[in-house]
Order: C-alpha cells, then structure tokens, then sequence
C-alpha cells in the first residue's frame, strides 16, 4: 500500500524548480538487486516523477571528487558525523547520485520517491548518504531506520546554523540550508535574538509547505517589522558558502 503524500499546504506558484541531490557512496551493488518496491521503500502513489534521476560516478574518472572528502572544508563535517564510517566514503569506489529538479511541485511526492530510490542503495549496501543542499550526512543505518510512513519533518530535510560573525553591525547570523530542495531561498537572519531561532524555524516551514517569499518588508506574528533583501556574495555579510539563492532577514 503507497504511503500517504506529503502535502504542500502553503503552495504559491511561481517558484524556482525544486533541485535535489542526495550522494550516495558504494563500495559497488550485488549482480542483479531486486527493483524499487512501493512497499519496501515508501513510495507514495503515482509514477516518479519526471526530472528526478539516478546516476553515478565511478572513482576512475572522479578521483578528485571522492579525495576532496577527505580534506577541508568536507572533512570536519563528515568525520563529526560519520566517524568511522568516513572511511566508507574516502574508500568508495562509485557514488550514485539521486538528483534532479521538480518544477514548482504542488506536493512532496518528488522529495519522498527521491528518499524511497536512496532507501533502496542503502538495502544494497550502499551508504553513507550525503544531502547535498542540507549539507546532512546520514549513515547507512539510519536511513534505513527511517520509518516508511513517516510524516514530513523540516528537521529532517533542512539544516539550521549559527555564525558568529564578530561584527557589531551583523551580531550572530542564523541561517538555513536545503531549502532549495523545495524551490525556495534558504534564509539568513541578521543580528539574531533570543525568539530568532524559533523564528526562522517557522519561516523554513511555511516555504518549504510552499510559500512565497519575496523583498520587502513583512509583519511578524510579534509586530516586529522584518526587512527581507537578497543575499549577495560581496556584499557585508560574510562569504557562508550559500550555493542557491537566499534571502537576509533583518529587523526593520
């Protein structure tokens, strides 16, 4: 029986393609795995989705990919979360990609199938995992513990942060990663205060359920008047290694 679809119950049109990358690190599959199964993978109903593939990159003609694991800025990150398991990704010989883009889905059924293909490496042997966007390393084990029918959780799919910038003007940044998977800017709230982090949690939610989010001036819940602007690499904020777009959030 096909797991129930993760709704997008704040869905606006108009957004950027929700783009999804998920690495995942094989020492190589068994001859002849058995396919993808609906039941054993927690595929939603419907057919997969058009724009979401699986492919892979051979260790010949990648070396520099895979040993770039194994030094900075990757290393710390992944030793922190994978310990010994490290060695799994720095020894790999192929890494699969489960990646693609989703134009402005009005559900998550793309996200789901993308995580049922990933279950599937995992049963293989395959793993550890790494979510490209959230920057979230996952071991084999715990995708696999990973209820089928489980509900959505932003926890899971985004990643939070805080930088301490040093600088008056700037305070402590707090900040998002993975929110392109939904097609939405991550966030980046300036000179954040005691409520912020509660703050940009809600925010994270309300577009990855598909808001709309746009330049400008918006009315917190609080009354606080916060002022949303695009991040620019170059501008005063430091470089955070954003990939995707993102927007500043300050208070007006």
């Amino acid at each position: 029986m096909p797991v129930a679809t993760w709704p997008r119950t704040l869905f606006e049109p108009g957004g950027l393609p929700a783009d999804l990358v998920f690495q995942v690190f094989s020492a190589g599959l068994p001859p002849d795995p058995p396919p993808v199964s609906r039941e054993r993978h927690g595929l939603p109903a419907g057919d997969p989705p058009e724009g979401i593939f699986l492919s892979e990159v051979p260790r010949e003609d990648a070396e520099g990919f895979f040993q770039s694991f194994g030094r900075a800025p990757l290393f710390g990150p992944a030793q922190a979360a994978l310990g010994a398991e490290l060695g799994e990704v720095l020894g790999a010989a192929i890494c699969f990609e489960v990646a693609g883009e989703a134009p402005e889905p009005e559900d998550m059924a793309y996200l789901q199938h993308a995580w049922g293909v990933v279950r599937w490496l995992c049963e293989q042997g395959a793993g550890p995992v790494y979510d490209v966007h959230a920057r979230r390393w996952w071991r084999r084990a715990e995708v696999l513990a990973l209820p089928l029918d489980r509900p959505f959780d932003l926890e899971r799919e985004v990643g939070f942060e805080a930088v301490e910038t040093g600088d008056p003007a700037l305070g402590r940044l707090l900040l998002t990663r993975g929110l392109a998977k939904f097609g939405r800017p991550d966030l980046v709230i300036v000179r954040s205060a005691g409520d912020d982090e509660a703050r940009i949690r809600a925010l994270a939610e309300a577009l990855a359920q598909g808001l709309q989010l746009e330049e400008g001036e918006l009315e917190g819940e609080d009354g606080t008047t916060l002022t949303i602007s695009a991040y620019r690499l170059g501008g005063e904020l430091p470089d955070l290694q954003i990939i995707n777009d993102a927007l500043v959030v300050a208070r007006g």
